[in-house]
């Protein structure tokens, strides 16, 4: 069984995760520096974390959304990260839900790579 902790602005528990992500989602405001990271252990399909961030005035093109971002490290030593933006909050609740309760990754049809992150 995978155990999960999530890092919230620094605030780091194992305990009601899902209860603290859905918290920080629909707290999250523009211009508000409040951040979620959640880690398996062990990692979710080469899975190290998923992480969100409250909405940011940049870049212009996603102004007041969500970046949910995704990172993998592989056992041939390469990696992969991965960003999808959304003004979704409920959205975004869904994407964490599945990857903890059910340990199933977001459609990465819909996230760009982004190996200038790596």
């Amino acid at each position: 069984m995978t155990h999960f902790t999530v890092n919230r602005y620094g605030d780091v528990s194992d305990s009601n995760v899902l209860a603290i992500i859905r918290d920080a989602i629909h707290s999250f405001s523009e211009g508000i520096d409040d951040f979620i990271i959640v880690t398996p252990d062990p990692p979710v399909r080469g899975s190290i974390y998923m992480q969100a961030a409250a909405p940011t005035k940049r870049p212009k093109n996603h102004r007041g959304s969500i970046p949910v971002e995704i990172r993998f490290e592989f056992p041939d030593g390469t990696a992969r990260h991965c960003q999808y933006w959304t003004s979704d909050k409920d959205e975004v609740y869904r994407i964490f839900a599945d990857y903890i309760e059910k340990e199933i990754l977001p459609d990465l049809a819909k996230f760009e790579d982004m190996p200038d992150l790596l």
